[in-house]
């Protein structure tokens, strides 16, 4: 009996976002431990009225598309600007100086707006206001006042650098996908590139996780007409399989 041809593939999976019709670099997003492409199509069914047996005899297919799935357990800049359907910024570290608190409130959470504090003083006035009566977090940036100052509140710090991403700033962003694969039964390589891709904002990030964090993502394939006009490219992507050289 001859050897059957079965396929379990692994491999990674790298977006390179798409601007002005031009590919930028490839990025990776990281571990991939399920993905999935679907092919779809729309079709009218017809059926003979000739002989009486109402038999289906033609199926147009009028439309075809291309989906897929990814669940993706790393989180990396590229992944950030995907799931947040964002765009990820670096805010330098630096100084800040006589921000005003205005009136504060005995026992409110301030949020003084920045991360990593150090060297952090408060005034109310000209007057350094006493460590003692308030409590500062200086990671994440929030103060509580147990006495309320006489006057207003200044403050001044030095601010750590941090990696920023909004939040549904950057939808139907496009993006080049590739896949590097091995069929780890024959130990060929899998290659599939998708010309042009939109991944759904409509996804959902854990914040608090028992286990490790994943998150799926969900995407369209959108057709590349110039591509499309070569029969061995396709107008979506193409897959490819082939053993190494060496």
């Amino acid at each position: 009996m001859s050897k059957p041809d079965l396929i379990s593939l692994q491999g990674e999976w790298f977006a390179a976002k798409i601007v002005g019709g031009v590919a930028g670099a490839l990025l990776p997003m990281g571990d991939t431990p399920e993905t999935a492409l679907s092919i779809t199509s729309e079709t009218t069914d017809h059926y003979t009225s000739k002989d009486g047996t109402r038999a289906k005899d033609f199926v147009l297919r009028k439309a075809v598309g291309v989906s897929g799935n990814m669940t993706v357990e790393e989180l990396l800049k590229q992944n950030r600007d995907i799931v947040f359907s964002g765009v990820t910024s670096i805010v330098e570290a630096g100084t800040v100086a006589d921000i005003s608190l205005g009136t504060v409130t005995t026992g409110a959470i301030v949020d003084l707006g920045h991360r990593n504090l150090s060297d952090v003083v408060f005034k109310s006035g000209d007057t350094p206001i006493d460590k003692s009566t308030y409590q500062l977090d200086p990671i994440f940036g929030t103060v509580i006042f147990n006495t309320a100052p006489s006057g207003a509140v200044t403050w001044s710090a030095t601010t750590g650098q941090v990696e920023r991403t909004s939040i549904a700033t950057q939808l139907g962003n496009e993006y080049a996908l590739k896949f590097k694969g091995i069929d780890t039964v024959s130990g060929d390589h899998i290659s599939v590139d998708l010309w042009r891709v939109q991944f759904s904002p409509e996804t959902e990030f854990a914040l608090i996780n028992e286990d490790f964090g994943s998150f799926n993502l969900e995407f369209e394939c959108l057709a590349d007409a110039l591509k499309g006009q070569d029969p061995t490219l396709g107008p979506f992507g193409i897959v490819e399989r082939f053993k190494a050289t060496r």
